[in-house]
């Protein structure tokens, strides 16, 4: 097995998809929009692999994250999973960083009513330091944190809800080069290394 997950841009059981399960056995693997029968067939290649679902919605305006929070629900009970994300690269700001935290706990809270785990943020590394307050940005995040060390484990043991963060660094995701700044490990390049 290997600590090295795999973000499939699909749903369904491509034999490379599959072969890739079986040989390297990930400890994860991400599904865009996943459907029941791509789960089952990963599990029984395998069982070990922790299945994370992210139901893709084009308008991520929090005014209707009561709309997407139903819709991610739905599919997350419908296909299996063992988490489903919330919001991908959210527009967080200042004047929103506390609605978007009580919007993915909401998320967290209902996902966990059925023993769904949750993955929530979904925002890049260093995105809250850059855009929100320095080093109090992490504040206004602070009822999904709060819940996160409380919440407890599933039934498999997992923790119930764990924040996740995209897959590269805000500096090169959005074309940000703060000056004086040199790229260091956590701001590698996406493009090199997405296939």
């Amino acid at each position: 097995m290997t600590t090295l997950g795999l973000h499939a841009n699909t749903n369904n059981m491509s034999i490379a998809l599959l072969r890739y399960c079986r040989e390297v056995r990930p400890s994860a693997v991400k599904l865009l929009d996943p459907n029941r029968a791509t789960v089952d067939a990963i599990r029984a290649v395998s069982p070990g692999t922790i299945i994370i679902g992210r139901k893709y919605w084009a308008d991520q305006r929090l005014d209707n994250y009561g709309d997407f929070r139903a819709a991610a629900v739905d599919l997350a009970r419908a296909s299996g999973v063992d988490y489903m994300e919330g919001h991908n690269e959210s527009g967080l700001t200042r004047a929103n960083a506390s609605s978007f935290a009580g919007a993915e706990l909401s998320l967290a809270r209902d996902l966990n009513s059925h023993g769904i785990g949750a993955a929530i943020g979904g925002f890049s590394t260093g995105y809250l330091d850059s855009n929100l307050d320095g080093d109090r940005s992490w504040t206004h995040f602070r009822a999904a944190f709060d819940y996160m060390e409380h919440a407890g484990n599933l039934a498999s043991g997992r923790p119930k809800c764990v924040l996740h963060f995209h897959e590269y660094s805000l500096y090169l995701q959005y074309g940000v080069h703060l000056p004086g700044s040199v790229l260091g490990p956590d701001q590698w390049d996406h493009a090199a290394n997405r296939w």
